[in-house]
């Protein structure tokens, strides 16, 4: 492949992604009261495991399941701390404040770029501001909601 069809294959992909995550938060507002936040987050690692599986056995890179005791060790730490806890911590904020204000604090993680220009001085390129603004407005639209108008009789 060249240099821009991989570019636009990742995009794309970032894009497909931005999109599944965008209906994973809307969607878990409805599902996670009648299942419970928990299990909510079971079934979506269950999921998301399903498509490592099919991921690993389509790439069959066997050789990487024979790497060090110390590898799999940190692999497992950072499973856990890096993926499992915070997938619970966002159901339950979930179930507590709802998807709506879940969509707008997310957006706090639009900051990476700009704190990474700020502490290490690297480029903040035109892509990443346009970028962030979509976001911006994509959280005001969820978060904006019209005011009802009560006429008086």
């Amino acid at each position: 492949m060249r240099t821009t069809q991989i570019f636009y294959l990742g995009s794309f992909l970032v894009f497909l992604c931005a999109i599944t995550y965008s209906i994973y938060i809307a969607g878990s507002g409805r599902i996670i009261p009648r299942v419970g936040a928990n299990q909510f987050t079971a079934y979506a690692m269950l999921a998301a495991t399903v498509g490592i599986f099919v991921h690993f056995a389509i790439a069959g890179n066997v050789q990487a399941l024979t790497t060090s005791k110390g590898l799999w060790v940190y692999g497992l730490a950072l499973a856990v701390v890096a993926t499992v806890l915070p997938s619970f911590m966002v159901s339950q904020g979930l179930r507590r404040i709802g998807s709506n204000n879940v969509a707008i604090i997310s957006a706090l993680g639009l900051y990476p770029p700009f704190c990474g220009a700020f502490f290490s001085a690297r480029k903040i390129f035109f892509e990443q501001i346009c970028g962030t603004a979509l976001v911006i407005v994509g959280v005001l639209l969820i978060g904006w909601k019209r005011k009802t108008v009560k006429i008086a009789a």
